[in-house]
């Protein structure tokens, strides 16, 4: 699915705050950009989480394109982020896919992504991983493939159901709370 074309819009997605802390999602946002000041032939947007505030988020990033809105996967070549429901979707598209630990400060064990081959810790790491998909040195689809087979198991659609039902009813449970 990569074209031989160069990487150039890159989707990061964001996690939210109140998940991993304002201190620790301020790790993560200093790791991009340092990447975005020193890779400058890079269109990079961010999406913030759907449940975050959207004002709060592109004021943090206001140098940056952020968006909270529905986006189409076709539009970029590349995502990276840290840990999110929304990899799964971008795995099953086969959309090169990049995870990033800064300083290997966190331990993807508690999120089971630990299995993925593509995490990396620094800016420069991020960029020779992205030079390496562009050159095909990578095998960003078998990569995926493996990565939903652990992740999801070889039924996947049956997980992708189960994991479908717990975000419904998580989104649901949420909304009932802001209505009453």
């Amino acid at each position: 699915n990569i074209s031989k074309k160069k990487i150039k819009n890159v989707l990061i997605i964001l996690n939210k705050r109140k998940n991993i802390g304002a201190q620790k999602w301020g790790i993560f946002k200093k790791f991009y950009e340092k990447f975005a000041l020193n890779n400058l032939n890079y269109n990079l947007v961010f999406k913030c989480h759907p449940s975050e505030n959207f004002s709060e988020i592109n004021a943090l990033l206001q140098k940056y394109k952020v968006v909270k809105s529905d986006i189409n996967l076709d539009d970029f070549d590349l995502v990276v982020s840290h840990w999110s429901t929304f990899i799964y979707q971008v795995a099953l598209l086969r959309k090169p896919l990049i995870l990033i630990n800064p300083k290997n400060k966190f331990n993807y064990d508690k999120w089971r992504l630990s299995h993925f081959p593509l995490i990396v810790d620094t800016p420069e790491k991020l960029v020779n991983t992205i030079s390496l998909i562009e050159r095909k040195k990578i095998d960003i689809n078998r990569i995926l493939s493996d990565f939903l087979d652990i992740s999801l198991g070889p039924d996947r659609h049956i997980s992708l159901k189960i994991l479908e039902s717990v975000l419904i009813k998580k989104n649901q449970a949420k909304h009932k709370k802001n209505v009453i």
